[in-house]
């Protein structure tokens, strides 16, 4: 039993960040904890006192904060879950490391590459482990492609190509999501889309040994959407981004990450070898690693190890994996896979490799990352 956990060998899971009606920690990490085996919720902590025992009710946890670092106190909570936006990350993950809680904390875990190489420093020393909401490499069709590409199914890998969308980042913005459009946040196309995008590119493959990108604002005039009088911004971060590149096996790799697509928000990664292709698909509102995947070989659907998570929403799927996943790892026994949760050094590889794609758009050249990344 992990030290701390209840009677029952569960772990207490506390989550920061469910203020707000949609949020995703609302949305997604709440109903994942719940779905996840071995895994109760303990604690949710929001900024107002007056409705926060309400908000735990209603979301089936013990206890409700106001207070961020009352739930991280809290000896009944395990795991710290920080699903704030990432310029509050850095205070509370340091917070939850210091009390050694093990962190799961949504993706990017930093606003830059030093603060995300500042925090896994911090894990290391505190001795706790952690976990990032890269979930796309853990949904199930990308499990199962994963194993097929292991196994040699397709023969030589000759060329990847992907296209992928989300509804944000068009010409029209909400208000709450104002913010991404300030390049200090560190949540934009490039570091949130584009990111999951080459994360599952990463662990299908391997990794990229070179590349070039193309980063371009598409739609440089936005309207806050609901503003009164009408609220205009001037776009100054990329809202499209190209790659165009060679993996470490040698395939070509061609990627367009596109904001401001339909709610529907479609991708599609397809896989070319010797002998037959991959295709995964599927997409949604916020992008495709919210999504259940669709995998097809050679044209036919394949069916996919969906255990303990069928009956769940789209977007909680992959998160529920995520939870699951790394409950086990704590436990020390894993999940009976060869399938691990990312971590805070798998994030600051990921967050290298960014450095690389902006790198190589600022100098207009094809770069060479110098490590491979992510695991």
């Amino acid at each position: 039993m992990v030290e701390g956990a209840g009677p029952a060998g569960e772990l207490g899971v506390g989550i920061v960040g469910v203020g707000s009606a949609s949020s995703w920690a609302r949305e997604a990490h709440v109903p994942a904890v719940h779905a996840a085996p071995g895994l109760r919720l303990r604690a949710v902590a929001t900024r107002d006192a007056a409705t926060v025992a309400q908000t735990a009710a209603e979301l089936g946890a013990d206890v409700g904060y106001a207070d961020a670092q009352d739930l991280v106190d809290d000896p009944s909570v395990d795991v710290v879950t920080v699903g704030v936006p990432v310029p509050a990350h850095r205070d509370l993950i340091l917070a939850a490391l210091a009390a050694g809680r093990h962190v799961v904390t949504e993706w990017p875990v930093g606003t830059s590459t030093a603060q995300t190489a500042e925090l896994a420093a911090a894990a290391t020393a505190a001795g706790v482990r952690t976990a990032v909401d890269l979930q796309a490499r853990l949904a199930p069709a990308a499990v199962r492609a994963r194993r097929l590409l292991a196994d040699g199914a397709l023969g030589r890998v000759t060329a990847v190509s992907v296209y992928s969308s989300t509804a944000a980042f068009g010409p029209v913005v909400p208000a709450g999501a104002r913010y991404l459009e300030d390049p200090k946040s560190g949540m934009n196309l490039t570091t949130i889309q584009a990111a999951h995008t080459l994360d599952l590119v990463a662990s299908l493959f391997g990794g990229l040994a070179s590349f070039a990108t193309l980063r371009t604002v598409q739609h440089p005039d936005v309207t806050v959407a609901g503003s009164d009088p009408v609220d205009h911004l001037r776009r100054t971060v990329p809202d499209h981004v190209l790659v165009q590149g060679r993996l470490l096996s040698g395939a070509a790799l061609a990627v367009e990450v596109s904001g401001g697509r339909a709610p529907e928000a479609p991708f599609r990664l397809e896989v070319r070898g010797e002998r037959g292709s991959l295709v995964l698909s599927g997409g949604g509102p916020r992008g495709f690693q919210a999504s259940r995947l669709r995998l097809e070989r050679d044209g036919s659907v394949e069916v996919l190890d969906e255990a303990g998570t069928q009956d769940l929403p789209d977007p909680v799927v992959n998160v529920a994996r995520v939870y699951a996943t790394f409950a086990a790892e704590l436990r020390g026994g894993g999940t009976g896979e060869s399938e691990s949760a990312p971590d805070f050094d798998d994030a600051l590889r990921l967050a290298h490799l960014l450095d690389d794609l902006v790198r190589s758009d600022e100098e207009r050249r094809t770069v060479e990352p110098p490590a491979p990344w992510p695991r």
